[in-house]
């Protein structure tokens, strides 16, 4: 009697420690789910949060001439889709004299792009800004005479027909003939044999 009161005592035992391994590995299995779960969880979170970055491209940078009756003429960089508007605002804008009914200031610039700024008066090839030079009445317009004619005026040579389009180019048209001898290498004596053979517009 006492021996089969042991055996139940030692099965009831088996049983408990049974019990007990099967409920710690149940714990157990459960917890790697469930970490198992949350590292899936997380990978698809930063997989959702990884985000396309476009590469930036640099824009076209345009060079553009701008000459003529502008307050600072001279070659200016400008990102390409720009107009003419936006390169004679960086020049400081227009002279007093410009004639601006003939420059389409909404034009888009281009590279390597020649703006001619004509003053009141001047006669224009086409709507472009490329001014013809007026000799009708004789006299050389200074302010589009082109090196050649220059040099046919008495007392011009090369140097000083180099000099007259340099000087226009970087301050703008002569606004009267006498502003000539501002030129480099024309003074008074020579003014005197050019005044009857020049004109500005």
């Amino acid at each position: 009697m006492a021996q089969i009161i042991i055996d139940k005592k030692r099965m009831t035992i088996i049983a408990v420690v049974i019990f007990v391994l099967v409920l710690f590995l149940s714990i157990k299995l459960y917890d790697r789910n469930e970490q198992a779960k949350e590292i899936l969880t997380m990978a698809e979170l930063e997989e959702e949060e990884v985000v396309a970055i476009p590469e930036e491209s640099n824009p076209l940078i345009l060079f553009v001439d701008l000459k003529g009756a502008v307050v600072k003429p001279g070659v200016y960089q400008l990102e390409d889709g720009k107009r003419v508007l936006d390169v004679i605002q960086l020049a400081g804008g227009f002279q007093a004299d410009a004639d601006q009914k003939k420059i389409n200031l909404a034009a888009r610039l281009s590279d390597e792009m020649v703006i001619y700024i004509p003053a009141i008066g001047e006669v224009l090839v086409d709507g472009s800004g490329l001014p013809t030079t007026e000799m009708d009445d004789g006299k050389i317009n200074i302010n589009t005479a082109t090196s050649g004619e220059l040099e046919s005026l008495p007392g011009i040579g090369v140097a000083k027909a180099a000099g007259i389009i340099s000087f226009r180019e970087q301050n703008g048209p002569f606004k009267e003939i006498e502003d000539i001898v501002n030129v480099s290498g024309i003074g008074s004596k020579s003014f005197e044999k050019l005044k009857d053979k020049i004109k500005v517009r």
